[in-house]
């Protein structure tokens, strides 16, 4: 697809080049490319001002009705291919991209810029990253500038017991058979994720409670690192920063909550 992208040529700066991140209201959208429309009325060349205007107007009726972009975020392409001059045809894709877009982009030219997919096809390489303690855990994946939490695992594991005693034996030999069950429960579900990757690099394991990782040894490339960290969001991203540093493979900035933005 990217390559049927690079080959078309628009009459001037005509074919639009459309990336709506995942988070933006699509009225938010349309309002802006009416803007777009009314600007256009002021493009000099008639050619060039009836192409434009003519692809916002389907671009517009074509996303109308919808609320919300998907999760991922769209990639929109349209104008007119310039097949020889005063020969046109028209063409329009729309395209979820495999990895979610964190930002948003309109730009006009006399070609479409598929810079953005192009980054993430290229981003071959994936980690995996598993954040876990007592009785949480987070899956995420880290592929290119972007990274996602896939699965969270939640499992009773209680705290120590500071009482003596019989009591105090048995119930810390209940605590640890459900600390056991947490873990290859999180090591069960780390491979549902990690084995159907064939790209994966690395799979960094890291969190407070380390001390049982023998049962997530099933799970293959394992990395032990004893980051203190808890599985959020907010966490994820700065443990990322931390142990991949710490690995010596990338340097990273971290922009906001979401979005990784790698250096190589």
């Amino acid at each position: 697809m990217i390559n049927l992208l690079k080959k078309y040529r628009g009459y001037a700066t005509t074919l639009i080049s459309l990336y709506i991140n995942g988070n933006r209201p699509i009225p938010d959208v349309v309002s802006m490319l009416r803007q777009e429309w009314a600007l256009a009325s002021n493009i000099k060349d008639k050619t060039t001002r009836t192409h434009v205007q003519d692809a916002l107007e389907r671009i517009i009726n074509s996303i109308k009705g919808i609320s919300k972009a998907p999760e991922n975020g769209l990639a929109i392409f349209a104008g007119f291919h310039m097949i020889n001059p005063g020969n046109y045809e028209w063409v329009f894709h729309a395209i979820i991209p495999p990895i979610p877009v964190s930002t948003f982009k309109y730009i006009c030219d006399t070609s479409f810029h598929t810079e953005i997919l192009e980054g993430m096809v290229k981003s071959s390489d994936t980690y995996g990253i598993i954040v876990i303690e007592r009785g949480e855990a987070v899956i995420a994946l880290l592929r290119g500038n972007y990274w996602e939490i896939v699965d969270k695992v939640e499992f009773f594991v209680p705290n120590k017991h500071a009482a003596g005693g019989q009591s105090a034996l048995r119930y810390k030999r209940q605590t640890e058979h459900l600390a056991e069950t947490f873990y290859k429960l999180v090591a069960e579900r780390a491979n549902k994720v990690f084995t159907e990757i064939p790209s994966l690099k690395a799979l960094l394991l890291l969190g407070l409670d380390l001390r049982r990782r023998s049962s997530l040894r099933r799970v293959s490339l394992t990395i032990g690192l004893g980051i203190r960290s808890s599985p959020s969001y907010r966490h994820v991203a700065r443990t990322l920063v931390v142990s991949l540093r710490l690995l010596g493979t990338l340097r990273i900035s971290l922009r906001r909550p979401s979005t990784l933005r790698l250096r190589n």
